[in-house]
């Protein structure tokens, strides 16, 4: 690597850091070889890693379309697993029961029993759901008619 620094020619191998009568070591011609041979190995581990770095990425490509070509292959849509069951300990009995969506707490706090005298409970409302709490009724009227 040829090159200027700190107003200096930079040395490209060790014997030019010796002195003009080669017979001494010009320390600061050898901090400018060693700093540049320095610049020059992390530049190649850069380039080795990030071509590694693109083996993966392909590798990934290609198996990501092998199992496209073989799902398109059996000609069927691929199946889900269905969710798992959500299921809770009760507290009072130790129980194990069913997790369904009305045992839920934002259920209880906004569906099951509101507390909509509260002026708290209204502008907290309205500003976790961008609507009025007489609106989200409507809403919920209206889909549950829906069905």
């Amino acid at each position: 690597m040829v090159g200027i620094m700190y107003g200096r020619r930079v040395p490209t191998c060790f014997y030019e850091c010796y002195d003009e009568n080669k017979e001494r070591l010009d320390p600061i011609k050898f901090y400018l070889y060693r700093r540049a041979q320095q610049e020059e190995i992390e530049r190649q581990d850069w380039i080795k890693i990030v071509a590694a770095l693109e083996d993966d990425a392909r590798d990934e490509v290609e198996e990501t379309r092998a199992s496209a070509n073989r799902s398109r292959a059996s000609g069927r849509k691929r199946k889900y697993d269905p969710p798992e069951e959500r299921i809770y300990r009760d507290p009072a009995d130790g129980s194990i029961k069913k997790f369904g969506p009305c045992e839920t707490e934002w259920y209880r706090m906004y569906v099951e029993s509101p507390n909509i005298e509260c002026m708290k409970f209204r502008k907290k409302f309205r500003r976790r759901f961008r609507c009025s709490y007489l609106s989200f009724q409507k809403h919920l009227k209206d889909v549950s008619k829906s069905d």
